[in-house]
């Protein structure tokens, strides 16, 4: 309701004739930014040159009365708005101290539209998400030297969305933090809402050593009250880092990986980056997976090409469907290989299809890529970072990241984004669930070792036998506990008695037996 009357006064504004230029300006404006306020709430920002005393006199004068366009009950009406919106345009116009808050939670895809446009208009470096425009909005709330405390997810730390606004808190001081990560409320369970709370001052103190206490490790809300009052009351705790923000600076993207040392933070300043010897792609973009992404068993197997080498190859086939790499679970070395793609004549229909708008929406094929064994790895993981081979014949999605090295040194690098180094060194970079292609791209590596291809090809071969030892491979062919047994001398009961199996397996085996033969 306030909100049309809002829209109805900016439409009469321009009758009013007789209040000063100033006056009008200001009106103009206030009632802009509160046009949608019960959207954008506290966000709002108050230009410095409105004039609340002139403003205010005219909740009380004659001023809006008998203007040509305003009678007196929408004068009124007028003055009403404005004793509402007053007192609110003053609290956000007004610089604090000390400020705090638990601010909501969306992401910029979710926003209403017209909270989307401001925040984009407004909060160019913090529009990812609502939480970290409210941390560039309490840095103005508080001004310059003021102090501000906060409770939020910790992505703005880490993720590239927010690198702008992490340079912009570089330069002023984060006082002391408590890394809280997952489980830090009873009521929110799993391993995707992760929280950091923090205090910070609105200016840069270069000499200043931040204290940071990581929670992290900790799995329960007790145990991390427990925990961060043990590194509050004692000078021994474990879980406290003090740090220089300074160091930041020194890792790509500058997270706020406050636990690394000195040492880890020299190194990554002077050692070669993956990104800088290899390509890392992101995999492509279908625009719509339901019409072109299938799990390969939901098509005819004569219809699906698999271990071509080359697009030419593939496209000259008269296969529709091509072996798809799309990320899945934590897995090593081998596997996840469960979809599909259709890529008849080089993909040439879904390059081509076009939405209800008119526009492509698939995008970023990666064709010079396509179909030569790769190392590729899950952008979004349930456990930690796990990178695996895809041989021959694959194409990638945007869940299916991928690095383009050369098989010399291919199963070094593999080796390498496996090993606990990467996985510490990502715990600095990106400790999210949420591998992004520049994350690994920004790992320090060292040159190739040939003392670990003979073990990396190991594992690979383990990996990929364990994967085609169940019928989710489109390679599967016998069920390891049957394959070495002789179809002439199969006794299902010494069977089970060496195996210590029990009656549901045997069912299970007299099922495969029987299934495939």
């Amino acid at each position: 309701m306030l909100d049309d009357q809002l829209q109805h006064h900016k439409k009469k504004l321009n009758a009013l004739k007789h209040l000063t230029s100033g006056r009008k300006n200001s009106l103009r404006q206030l009632l802009s930014v509160f046009s949608h306020g019960d959207s954008l709430g506290s966000i709002i920002e108050i230009n410095q040159a409105i004039d609340f005393k002139e403003l205010q006199k005219l909740t009380k004068s004659n001023l809006l009365i008998n203007e040509d366009g305003f009678d007196a009950i929408e004068a009124g009406k007028m003055q009403q708005t404005l004793r509402n919106m007053l007192p609110v345009a003053k609290i956000l116009s007004s610089r604090f101290t000390i400020a705090i808050t638990n601010p909501p939670y969306m992401q910029a895809s979710k926003m209403p539209k017209d909270l989307k446009a401001y925040v984009t208009s407004n909060y160019v470096d913090s529009k990812s998400d609502l939480f970290a425009v409210f941390i560039e909005r309490l840095a103005k709330f508080v001004g310059s030297n003021g102090l501000y405390a906060m409770i939020t997810q910790h992505q703005w730390m880490f993720l590239s969305s927010f690198e702008r606004l992490r340079n912009k808190i570089n330069k002023q001081s984060i006082i002391n933090m408590a890394h809280l990560g997952t489980k830090a409320f009873e009521e929110i369970g799993g391993e995707v809402v992760q929280t950091t709370a923090f205090v910070m001052q609105n200016t840069q103190m270069s000499d200043y050593v931040g204290a940071f206490v990581r929670l992290v490790d900790y799995d329960s809300q007790k145990k991390k009250q427990a925990a961060y009052l043990n590194a509050v009351n004692s000078t021994e705790s474990k879980d406290v880092y003090r740090t220089n923000q300074s160091n930041f600076e020194s890792i790509p993207g500058s997270p706020i990986a406050y636990w690394a040392s000195a040492d880890t933070f020299e190194l990554i300043n002077e050692t070669k980056k993956f990104g800088d010897a290899f390509n890392t792609r992101a995999g492509m973009i279908t625009g719509d997976n339901s019409k072109f992404i299938r799990l390969w068993h939901e098509v005819s197997h004569d219809k699906t090409g698999f271990n071509y080498t080359s697009r030419q190859a593939a496209e000259m086939s008269d296969y529709k469907w091509f072996p798809y790499s799309k990320g899945g679970d934590f897995r090593r070395w081998f596997g996840n290989n469960e979809y599909v793609v259709n890529w008849e004549n080089d993909g040439k229909y879904m390059r081509n299809f076009k939405d209800s708008t008119g526009k492509i929406p698939a995008h970023a094929f990666n064709l010079d890529y396509i179909f030569h064994p790769q190392i590729t790895w899950s952008s979004l993981s349930s456990k930690t970072f796990s990178a695996r081979l895809a041989p021959n014949g694959f194409l990638f999605d945007a869940s299916g990241s991928f690095g383009v090295v050369p098989e010399v040194e291919r199963s070094f690098q593999l080796g390498f984004l496996n090993s606990v180094v990467a996985e510490y060194y990502l715990g600095l970079i990106n400790p999210t669930l949420n591998f992004q292609k520049g994350n690994i791209a920004s790992l320090p590596i060292k040159s190739n070792d040939i003392r670990v291809e003979p073990i990396v090809e190991t594992q690979i071969s383990l990996s990929k036998a364990d994967w085609d030892s169940f019928e989710t491979s489109w390679d599967f062919a016998t069920h390891p506990l049957i394959q070495h047994i002789d179809e002439h001398n199969r006794n299902w009961n010494g069977f089970l008695k060496q195996n210590h199996c029990n009656v549901p397996i045997l069912s299970q085996i007299i099922f495969l037996e029987e299934y495939y033969g």
